[in-house]
């Protein structure tokens, strides 16, 4: 997103600035660059591995939200809860569950 509306200020200042040959191989350089760098991510599977990566993080973070949703019905889901906000940053909403679980769980006496 950035960097096509880089590319786009680069074409308008191109126009403008028609005898910017060193900018343009700059540029273009950069471009070469860019395009090899993705034959090699493809070559050794780097974007399948991202969209494997990003689906374990979105079903993660389903777990961690049907957590919090769920209120725990004794000390162990308290402390299950409280294990996975300290193993990662999860959203607030989980710790926010956990304490309000832990205060309704002592009777009210947290």
């Amino acid at each position: 997103m950035i960097e096509a509306a880089i590319r786009e200020e680069y074409d308008v200042y191109l126009i403008e600035k028609e005898d910017n040959e060193d900018l343009k191989a700059q540029v273009d350089a950069l471009d070469k660059y860019k395009a090899e760098c993705a034959a090699v991510d493809a070559r050794f599977g780097v974007p399948e591995l991202e969209e494997k990566r990003d689906q374990f993080c979105d079903r993660t973070c389903e777990i961690e939200t049907q957590m919090a949703e769920t209120p725990a019905r004794s000390m162990a889901g308290i402390a299950a809860k409280l294990k996975v906000w300290m193993k990662d940053q999860t959203p607030d909403e989980l710790v926010i569950s956990a304490a309000q679980d832990a205060q309704r769980l002592s009777g009210g006496l947290l």
